[in-house]
């Protein structure tokens, strides 16, 4: 395979595009939240709207104003009409109605102050016993009469309330009173509309006598506001939008790769295979690998199987595997990858040069030294420091703890061994476990005695931009990376992935391993005795 140097600039250009293919993925991604936060929206706009917003009625009335006539001159006995002058006269008391001589005079009449004179409070008595009056007769003979209470009338209140609609073309004045007090509403318009007859005919407008009279009375008050239908859709569209919100700010912020696509764009590297994601609280890293190669071993077949193509066209066996930062588990998919190989019959060595911080002795109960620290610094034997294992393929171990690993992986003593290795001709493969790309420099160094590379990316640990990085850091030496490997992959959350069709189309044939890999507990007499099946 060619080796592909990362461009950062067009990298990241690319990793930002977004498709609809990205959308679909997205919303599928997070249906239960997009659901969840706006049912939660229209859940509450409803519940507002129904039982805590204050419901507002809403009564109309209507004035018509007289046209104005112009008598002809002489004996003539022909009258001409002043459409002009009457339009004018529309639009006048349009802007009369909520001028304080009206509605002073309505607050007067309902609901007086106690500054008032006697006159105004008889006046205003009255008139109220009218409307009582007016409003019993209305009943009908089930209903029972409630007292009505003008105590809300005032200026402010009727000044903010009223609106009207005019149309000097008809010469007809609609006015709309909006009220939260249904019963009232109406009887308050007919006032306003009294009193604005009232004024037109007073002394006080004498250009505007005679012109206006009352169509019919108020109607009766009808809910208006909140809608109900409206508010619960409102409610509807901004869960959907808050929740895209949601949905966006999280894609924004998140640091981790979403899926092999992705990881395939930012690195420039294809993904050649992927490990499924083991969830278990308690365990040693033994138990996790045994479990995880029970769970993956379809993802492992198809895994080595790109290594044999690659292997047998390009004469390579000498392989190392890395990632950028720790934990996200290349120690493991490397002995898994071992391990897997062997039971396919194939000779496999492993050795590990994470000489700081080792793990695979640990796998299977080794001590770490005499190993490959040892071999360079004390000229052990290669035999001593070759482990035959009981999984069916060989290990060296990296031995003691060495302040100049860096030294000592950058002397002539690692390519000799390699040389030795191959020499022996008793491997098919020799894989090699190396430190994190950003935890050490020693991955870099053991590079150069390498076929090719394998980089592991972690669902849930790797950070796309320190992966862009340590994989610009490795193509910039001109080392040759085979692929990517996603590890830790949510195995429901990537139905979308090729892979997962891989798994379940082959799953029938190994279901019994899968069902027992769901123990917690996995012995190594378990696993043989699947591998015997």
């Amino acid at each position: 395979m060619e080796n592909n140097n990362v461009d950062n600039n067009m990298v990241m250009e690319e990793g930002s595009s977004i498709t609809f293919k990205d959308i679909l993925r997205i919303a599928l991604k997070y249906k239960f939240l997009i659901l969840g936060v706006t049912l939660a929206c229209t859940l509450i706009a409803f519940v507002y709207v129904m039982f805590f917003a204050t419901p507002t009625y809403r009564s109309t009335g209507c004035v018509v104003v007289t046209i104005s006539k112009v008598s002809g001159s002489g004996d003539s006995e022909t009258v001409t009409y002043d459409y002009s002058n009457s339009q004018k006269i529309v639009e006048t008391i349009a802007k009369l109605t909520s001028k304080d001589i009206v509605v002073n005079e309505v607050v007067n009449t309902l609901n007086p102050s106690d500054k008032a004179s006697d006159e105004v409070k008889a006046a205003s008595k009255l008139y109220l016993e009218g409307i009582k009056a007016k409003a019993m007769a209305s009943l009908d003979d089930e209903d029972e009469y409630e007292d009505l209470d003008f105590s809300f009338v005032t200026s402010a209140y009727l000044k903010e309330n009223i609106s009207v609609s005019s149309s000097t073309s008809e010469f007809l004045i609609d006015i709309y009173l909006v009220s939260e007090y249904k019963n009232e509403a109406s009887y308050v318009l007919d006032c306003v509309i009294e009193k604005l007859i009232e004024t037109c005919n007073s002394e006080k407008l004498p250009l505007l006598n005679q012109t206006t009279n009352q169509v019919n009375n108020a109607s009766k008050a009808t809910y208006y506001k909140p809608n109900k239908t409206t508010t619960t859709l409102i409610g509807f569209a901004i869960g959907l939008v808050l929740s895209v919100v949601i949905v966006f700010l999280i894609e924004v912020l998140r640091t981790h790769f979403k899926d092999a696509d992705e990881i395939e764009t930012y690195l420039h590297t294809t993904v050649i295979g992927q490990v499924y994601d083991v969830e278990m609280k308690k365990h040693t890293r033994r138990e996790l690998a045994t479990k995880s190669l029970a769970l993956n071993k379809t993802n492992y077949n198809k895994l080595i199987s790109t290594i044999d193509y690659y292997s047998d066209s390009t004469k390579s066996k000498v392989y190392q595997v890395t990632s950028s930062i720790p934990s996200e588990g290349k120690s493991t998919i490397i002995f898994n990858l071992a391990k897997e190989m062997a039971v396919l019959d194939k000779k496999v060595i492993i050795i590990d040069l994470d000489i700081n911080r080792p793990v695979q002795h640990r796998m299977v109960g080794l001590k770490r030294n005499p190993g490959f620290v040892e071999y360079a610094t004390s000229n052990e034997p290669l035999n001593n420091i070759i482990h035959h294992l009981e999984e069916g393929f060989d290990m060296i171990c990296s031995g003691s703890k060495s302040v100049n690993s860096l030294i000592l992986l950058n002397g002539s003593k690692l390519p000799k061994l390699i040389e030795e290795l191959k020499a022996m001709d008793a491997y098919d493969y020799i894989l090699i476990d190396t430190p994190p790309i950003h935890a050490s420099a020693d991955s870099i160094t053991t590079a150069r005695v390498v076929d090719g590379l394998l980089f592991v990316v972690s669902e849930k640990e790797s950070k796309k931009s320190l992966s862009v990085d340590a994989i610009r850091q490795i193509q910039a030496r001109n080392i040759n990376v085979i692929g990517a490997i996603y590890n830790n992959v949510d195995k429901k959350g990537k139905g979308n992935n090729y892979y997962y069709y891989y798994y379940k189309y082959y799953s029938h044939e190994t279901s019994e391993e899968n069902a027992d890999a769901d123990k917690l507990d996995l012995t190594q007499a378990d696993l043989e005795k699947q591998e015997e099946k």
